[in-house]
């Protein structure tokens, strides 16, 4: 690994909103915005010089958050993302399996339990489906070796065949599988997302009506972004998880950037309607924040 220069870190602190929050995403109830948001909304931006720099902070740090929530509790649950930024950390972190095993040891891979965020609706082996390239990336490796079961690894369901017809379905049954695994815990310790020029996160797109479901999993019938057909974790069920953590990197995330970090809830830009229980941080790099830092 190369040596990272140290990030500027820009923290916001938002008044409460709930009614603002509420006419975007009426599935998130007011009890449970208060229960998250007893007082103000604190989001973390941590600025790095460059992409490889905010990949290689994000492998470390998801390596040292893994190792303090099982030093508390019996698993750890989190969601991971794909594109570019969730794989450019996978190939630092299969870097570390290669030549810093000890490093990733440290976790106890037999106790994370692995989940998507959002997945495309396709067949199982087409290149598109997010949990196919943090596979190839990274957890066959981890598996191979003898570190992470495989039983632990939770996809998203891919397309049997019937496109369309089967997707509330197949959304029920991941949450279905969400429930049995997490029991009364209910959410998720960490939610990683990227985020999409248009401020998207997960497969929660701009002014789309998935934006209002409530539940834990939504089907997704006409994204804007190919392929039409996806699964989405929903914005309240986000909104459980403890620690929500967005990457991004690239001048052509700026604007997005910049209007997820507002203090706005806005239904043009997703990103900014999500926040963790017990903390919010984005890991850009200084092309990304050019517009926040301007």
């Amino acid at each position: 690994m190369t040596n990272m220069s140290q990030p500027q870190t820009v923290v916001q602190r938002i008044a409460p909103d709930y009614q603002s929050l509420a006419q975007i995403a009426p599935g998130i109830t007011e009890q449970d915005y208060q229960a998250q948001h007893q007082g103000e909304v604190v989001r973390e931006c941590m600025v790095y010089a460059s992409q490889q720099d905010m990949w290689q902070a994000l492998a470390l740090r998801l390596l040292d958050t893994l190792a303090d929530i099982l030093s508390k509790q019996s698993r750890a649950d989190i969601a991971l993302t794909g594109g570019t930024d969730g794989n450019g950390m996978m190939r630092v972190l299969v870097d570390m399996l290669h030549h810093q095993r000890s490093v990733i040891e440290q976790v106890e891979w037999s106790r994370v339990h692995l989940w998507w965020g959002d997945e495309r609706y396709v067949d199982a082996n087409d290149p598109d489906r997010n949990a196919l390239q943090v596979r190839q990336e990274m957890l066959d490796e981890l598996v191979a070796v003898g570190l992470l079961p495989e039983d632990n690894i939770h996809q998203m369901p891919a397309d049997l065949g019937n496109g369309e017809e089967g997707l509330d379905a197949q959304a029920l049954a991941y949450e279905q599988e969400l429930h049995a695994e997490l029991g009364d815990k209910a959410c998720l310790d960490l939610a990683m997302f990227g985020v999409g020029p248009d401020g998207h996160c997960a497969s929660l797109f701009p002014n789309a009506a998935e934006l209002r479901a409530d539940g834990w999993v939504s089907g997704v019938r006409n994204s804007p972004k190919l392929p039409p057909l996806r699964l989405t974790l929903t914005v309240p069920f986000i909104r459980q998880s403890r620690q929500v953590w967005f990457c991004t990197s690239t001048a052509g995330k700026a604007q997005a950037v910049q209007r997820a970090l507002s203090g706005e809830a806005r239904a043009d830009t997703p990103s900014s309607l999500i926040d963790g229980v017990e903390r919010t941080l984005w890991l850009v790099d200084q092309d990304a924040a050019s517009l926040l830092l301007a």
